[in-house]
């Protein structure tokens, strides 16, 4: 039997004789291991020590927690011991798993792979049938014998919505009545519609929720379907056809509509009845994407490209013809892993390559989004000299394609492991000739500056001086900056004796490491069933024991009469409020303490906070101000002695916000030691190699 509590693994080490064998199965669950999203803590002579973190192993055991991921490896016959591993990130929870002989190697490799392949085999089949019938939804494996679709929904208009979409699939046109869904009423009523579609089509099992969404996030829903609900619900759209070339609006009079069945039916072809509207799409002109895999051909492939084209283009981050042209000619898939390849040509999709001991992402390819919105920025000019600083191949390869055979570009990393697979991704896609080193980000490469354009794909704290020593005289460099703990891309250009910054766009990269790492501090504020509750603190302290009390004490709540439409852009409140609040924070708190009344609102990332005095907070909060959640209203949620009063300091700043939200914020960095008097007007942030200021237009100093 399997213990909760520590035991020494040693004490099962494999014998001199059995070494060879004991090899071979360690070299197979390690490869288990990272296959299924798993790290492994020191591999090789010794057993080695998995860990299983929540969100990336959840295939593991239907509820993540000791004595279920126990009570499985019991099942699956595994001898191992299951213990807490101690982290950084309150967001991160880890087990680790210690398989107490080679045996129990054998075992684990088994029961990791077994049901990970067979679901990822329905969830991919899934997928493509959803595609093909135009409901753009992410279908993942998500637990022994579970798939996961989720389906996300910004525009409620009947045309393009993929919640009405689906709901149509499985009932038929007749089956959804496509008015009022901006109504918050009316998304619930298709809401309960949709679970008794779902039921009728697959039989019981099927799992629906509907997570409301607010002014910039979608309302999201996810289904969660057993193994064999999933065949059943894939049969079920089979009556489509395999065509690309079809689309969404193929449910026509002309094309054979779906009716209700029960379990162990298959649908009718019944047409509609005349008169009865189909479902156009306003882009039904595009070809359906396909699944990538080794045998794609160059002519879907290079559709692929052109759709994800005209897709960055409809989110505003293709902006010119040059990253266009790019984003046409480098064949994406092939720096993607294999087992990630449908999400190479999603706009939004962003894939890990690499994770810690500890399970977190070190590497990744980017989402086409960022990396084309960046590119943008960089604006990188035949001819051009680039230097690429956090690699991955596949943002080289768009530079490369951009300055030309005139050009040049160098993209380095800290991780031998990322630029050996960089190189490798490069050679087979046809740009070997790109060199990538191994080096740390804070040097830059002196031998091969100086550089027009320095593209950082990793988040920094601070500009390192080398990069500023390396930069051409009217070059630029585009960064992922942090600063009081907001990220944005940033472009950097020379003014005299400092650099200015312009275009900041909301992104999110893997911190960077080595000389030029600085992390943030995490104050644990609650962490139980109830929720998680922490803030995130950028260059300041604070009292854990006073603002804990604080958060338990009844909140108050200042609301401020600046409304939002749905959907509309607030990016600048953030950095706004970094600008006015000295003591400045990040409230990161997840959905279940939401839920439970411990905030008015949850976000993994944070929430602009006030720090009053040492025991009192306030921080950002919104409320619909309509039924049907078209438009919303700012305030602030205080917490503590004074909370009143930070709640009220708070929400004046976001009233001034908003007679001034078109205002663009204007960032500069100064080297360190540049005196007081001879900095810009604003809010000043001192790091190790240069001063930053923020500022606004017409503002007094704010620091």
């Amino acid at each position: 039997m399997n213990s909760i509590e520590g035991t020494d693994p040693a004490a099962a080490a494999p014998t001199s004789s059995g070494r060879e064998e004991a090899l071979h199965r360690l070299v197979i669950a390690v490869a288990a291991a990272r296959l299924s999203g798993i790290a492994v803590q020191n591999p090789g002579d010794d057993l080695p020590v998995l860990l299983l973190r929540d969100g990336h192993g959840l295939y593991l055991a239907s509820d993540f927690s000791r004595e279920n991921v126990t009570a499985w490896l019991d099942d699956a016959g595994v001898d191992a011991t299951v213990t807490p591993h101690d982290h950084e990130d309150l967001f991160d929870e880890l087990l680790k798993i210690t398989p107490r002989s080679t045996e129990a190697i054998a075992a684990l490799t088994a029961a990791i792979l077994q049901p990970r392949e067979a679901a990822r085999k329905a969830a991919a089949l899934l997928s493509t049938r959803l595609t093909l019938a135009g409901v753009d939804a992410r279908v993942d494996d998500g637990g022994p014998g579970l798939v996961v679709v989720q389906i996300e929904d910004f525009d409620w208009d009947p045309d393009s919505c993929n919640v009405l979409r689906l709901a149509v699939l499985l009932g038929g046109p007749e089956a959804i009545s496509k008015a009022g869904l901006h109504s918050f009423k009316a998304r619930r009523r298709l809401h309960r519609r949709l679970h008794l579609l779902l039921a009728a089509a697959v039989g019981p099992g099927a799992e629906l929720s509907w997570d409301d969404g607010c002014v910039h996030e979608p309302d999201k829903v996810t289904v969660r379907l057993p193994l064999e609900q999933a065949a059943r619900l894939e049969e079920r759209l089979s009556w489509y056809p395999e065509s690309g070339s079809r689309s969404r609006s193929s449910l026509s009079a002309s094309a054979p509509a779906p009716q209700a069945t029960t379990r162990g039916e298959t649908p009718g072809a019944q047409s509609p009845a005349a008169g009865e509207a189909s479902m156009p799409d306003p882009s039904s002109n595009r070809k359906a994407p396909t699944m990538n895999s080794p045998s794609t051909t160059t002519d879907e492939a290079q559709a692929e490209r052109d759709e994800l084209v005209r897709q960055l283009r409809d989110l505003g981050a293709v902006r010119t013809a040059p990253v266009a042209e790019a984003v046409r000619r480098v064949p994406r898939h092939l720096f993607v892993p294999q087992e990630e390849r449908e999400q190479a040509y999603k706009p939004q999709a962003h894939v890990v390559t690499k994770r810690d001991h500890r399970g977190v992402s070190i590497s990744s390819v980017s989402a086409a989004r960022i990396q084309a919105f960046q590119l943008e920025q960089a604006a990188p000019e035949p001819g051009n000299r680039v230097l690429e600083i956090g690699s991955g191949g596949l943002n080289a390869a768009y530079l490369d394609e951009m300055v030309g055979a005139t050009g040049q570009v160098t993209t380095i990393d800290i991780d031998p492991d990322v630029i050996q697979r960089a190189e490798g991704c490069l050679a087979t896609a046809g740009y070997g000739h790109v060199v990538a080193r191994v080096a740390d980000g804070e040097e830059g490469v002196p031998d091969r500056a100086p550089f027009d354009r320095i593209l950082v794909t990793v988040e920094a704290a601070d500009l390192a001086p080398a990069w500023v020593q390396q930069l051409a005289d009217r070059g630029r460099v585009v960064v992922p900056l942090r600063l009081r703990g907001i990220t944005r891309s940033l472009v950097f250009e020379r003014e005299v004796d400092h650099l200015v910054a312009s275009e900041p766009e909301v992104c999110g990269f893997v911190p960077m490491r080595g000389a030029g790492e600085l992390q943030q501090d995490l104050l644990v504020l609650h962490d139980d069933e109830k929720g998680r509750v922490g803030l995130r603190l950028d260059g300041i302290t604070a009292d854990a024991e006073a603002l804990t009390a604080a958060l338990h004490q009844p909140s108050v709540q200042e609301w401020t009469g600046v409304e939002l439409a749905a959907g509309a852009p607030y990016d600048t409140l953030d950095l706004w409020l970094a600008t006015l609040v000295d003591d400045f924070a990040l409230l990161a708190a997840n959905q279940e303490a939401r839920e439970s009344g411990l905030t008015t609102g949850w976000s993994r990332m944070g929430l602009s906070t006030l720090l009053y005095g040492k025991d009192s907070f306030a921080y950002l909060c919104m409320r619909p101000t309509t039924p049907e959640r078209i438009a919303f209203e700012l305030g602030a949620t205080g917490h503590g002695p004074s909370a009143q009063q930070a709640a009220e300091l708070l929400a004046g700043h976001m009233r001034a916000w908003g007679d001034r939200r078109d205002d663009q914020p204007t960032i500069r960095a100064y080297p360190a030691g540049t005196p007081d008097a001879q900095l810009a007007r604003g809010r000043v942030i001192d790091r190790r190699h240069q001063r930053f200021t923020i500022s606004w237009p017409s503002t007094t100093s704010a620091s």
